[in-house]
């Protein structure tokens, strides 16, 4: 999948994955987006395991909050 991050900062880039972040202008918050390949789980799983909240609390330590901003088609 090729996007256009040219409006992001790249703050990690590795053989697996790329994370971006993005200031919202006129908020306080940031808009994280990570692209990576994951061995052995179908796309549907790794989202379920993300989206899901009382799976993700099962494994996300660092997971306090989850609300939909925008989708990521409003998202450049």
């Amino acid at each position: 999948m090729i996007e256009d991050t040219s409006k992001w900062e790249n703050v990690v880039s590795d053989k697996n994955i790329n994370c971006y972040k993005k200031a919202v202008e006129g908020q306080s918050s940031m808009v994280v987006k990570c692209v990576s390949e994951i061995e052995g789980f179908s796309s549907s799983e790794i989202f379920n395991a993300i989206y899901d909240l009382k799976l993700r609390m099962s494994w996300d330590k660092v997971f306090r909050e989850f609300k939909v901003v925008r989708t990521a088609q409003n998202i450049d």
